[in-house]
Formats: C-alpha cells, sequence, structure tokens
C-alpha cells in the first residue's frame, strides 16, 4: 500500500509464471525506493534509494548464485546521493 519501506525480493519464474520471495543473506539493504540497478556477470547492483527522509548513495552487490548481498567498495569520488 506503499506506507512501508520494503527491502525484500522477489524473483519471476517464466516457465512456471509464478512469483517468489528470494531469500537472501549477508549485509541486505535497507528498505528504500527509486534505487538504480544493474546486473552485470551474474551479480545485481543497487545504488541509492530513497527511505523517506533521506537520498541515499550507498552501493551493494546481489550474487545470484549465492543469494548473498554484500556492500560494494568503490575508489574516487562517490556520487552525490540520489533517487
Amino acid at each position: 500500500d506503499g506506507s512501508t519501506w520494503l527491502n525484500d525480493m522477489f524473483e519471476f519464474d517464466i516457465d512456471r509464471g509464478m512469483w517468489s520471495n528470494t531469500p537472501a543473506q549477508g549485509i541486505i539493504p535497507s528498505g528504500r525506493s527509486c534505487p538504480s540497478w544493474a546486473t552485470h556477470s551474474g551479480s545485481i547492483f543497487l545504488f541509492g534509494g530513497y527511505d523517506g527522509v533521506h537520498r541515499m548513495n550507498d552501493f551493494h552487490q546481489f550474487r545470484m548464485e549465492t543469494r548473498t548481498w554484500s556492500t560494494v567498495r568503490s575508489a574516487g569520488q562517490v556520487p552525490s546521493p540520489r533517487y
């Protein structure tokens, strides 16, 4: 209903036409809306978003094979918080 910030994740099985909750472990990102997403080499990357109070600029990786979240360390100037 949009009244709560979520940090759950779902996947869609195209062959069965069914949604299921994706079990995850590790350093799971906080609930947010409007993050930037990208995929690369079997991982999903999440950057930033909005938690209802703050714009964020944190960076996370979800390894699909192990269903594990981790924080991504990076070099250089981090982009400003955004959503």
